[in-house]
Formats: structure tokens, sequence, C-alpha cells
């Protein structure tokens, strides 16, 4: 490219790579099976154990009825079609626990998940484009979140120390979506 443009290409370099101020190095640690994990959401998750898992964020703030439900879905069949194994989940900001209670003139429909799970209208979608097997677990809310965390609390998860967001919330939300992303959905 530099010689057709007339340009003498013994002049060009790469550019030299950042410096590094510090480096952190583990032992590799043997990576975990679908069997190893816990079954539920209440446990917890060694993260650093997991055989790795790529996540794919499609948000959109508070706007709705803009098609990311269907887009995510999308991304999801294109995935597959390179071999990867997908598994959708949905997140809303709700207080509520599940779907079932929102107004549908609000929020929309409710899609009920063959485990009976009230969930919102795009895991139909997911369902139905991935050819997948949802559960309750696929559609996160804010209010499932503070539950866990509140029943995490009153067993003694937390050894008597305050429970505030950080660590407590992000943690569970993280445990939550590595649980949901090691599940097999396929059907």
């Amino acid at each position: 490219l530099a010689q057709a443009r007339g340009t003498d290409s013994s002049r060009l370099q790469a550019p030299s790579p950042p410096a590094r101020v510090g480096r952190c190095e583990r032992a590799p640690r043997p990576a975990m099976s679908v069997s190893d994990l816990h079954s539920d959401i209440d446990g917890e998750v060694d993260h650093a154990r997991v055989s790795p898992v790529k996540y794919v964020a499609v948000t959109g703030g508070t706007a709705s009825g803009l098609g990311k439900g269907t887009a995510t879905a999308s991304i999801g069949v294109v995935l597959r079609s390179h071999g990867l194994r997908v598994a959708a989940v949905k997140i809303d900001p709700y207080f509520n626990i599940d779907a079932g209670t929102l107004n549908p003139f609000e929020h929309g429909e409710v899609y009920v998940l063959d485990d009976g799970g009230e969930v919102d209208l795009d895991l139909g979608d997911y369902e139905r484009f991935l050819d997948a097997s949802l559960t309750a677990g696929h559609s996160l809310t804010s209010g499932k979140i503070f539950d866990q965390v509140l029943k995490r609390e009153r067993t003694g998860h937390y050894l008597g120390r305050a429970v505030r967001m950080l660590p407590a919330v992000t943690d569970a939300i993280q445990d939550w979506l590595v649980d949901v992303a090691r599940r097999p959905v396929d059907s």
C-alpha cells in the first residue's frame, strides 16, 4: 500500500506498544465443568475457576419499543450459526419480582415460560429465535436481586457485616448472570 502511493515503505513503522506499568499474573487454575457449578441462584460461584464465557450486552436506556429484544435475539441467531452456545437474559430495573404484576398498558404483555415464570415478552422472542427453552432465571429484575440479597442476609451469608450495594448487590448480579450463562438452554 505504501509503495502504491509512492511512499518509501522503509520509513513506515508500526506504532510502539504502550508501556506497561505493572502486571499481575496468577497461577492457572483448572476450569470448572457445568456439573461443578451450583444448581440454584442462591449459591456463590468461584469466578476465577469458571471457564471463559463471553457476554454481549444490548442496552437502550429508558427507551422502550425500539427493538432491543429482537436485535438481541437476532445477534444470538448469528452467534449460534457460528457454532457458539447462546443464552439470553433480559434485565429490567423494576422492583417487581416478575412481569406478572406489571401493567400491560405500560410494560406490554407477559410471556409465560415452560417453568411457569411470568416474564417480559422479549423472552418469547429469545426462545423462538434461538430455539431454546428458557427459565424464569433468564429474566432478571432489581426485585429478584434485592430479594436474593435480603435472603442471604437473613441466613447469615454476610457473617454479620453491613450489607451494602457494593459489593453485595453487584456480586449478586454477577453470580446470577454467571449461573444463568452456564445453564444449558438448547431444546
